[in-house]
């Protein structure tokens, strides 16, 4: 099981860090961050999600 969690975390670790060379790749190359936060807002409600992960965290923590 130690094993498992190990490849998930090296998976995870992986994929960040390809994820951080894309956006410094993205900034050098002279990415527009406005354009792409248009887009990430006109796709997704993050307001929303994150006053629902807030509203579940607090459900958690009021059975506990």
């Amino acid at each position: 099981m130690k094993k498992a969690w190990r490849i998930v975390l090296i998976l995870t670790l992986s994929v960040l860090a390809l994820g951080g060379i894309c956006f410094a790749l993205s900034l050098i190359l002279g990415a527009d961050l406005v354009r792409i936060s248009d887009a990430v807002f006109a796709r997704y409600d993050l307001a929303q999600t994150i006053l629902n992960v807030q509203n579940l965290i607090f459900k958690i923590k009021t059975i506990f």
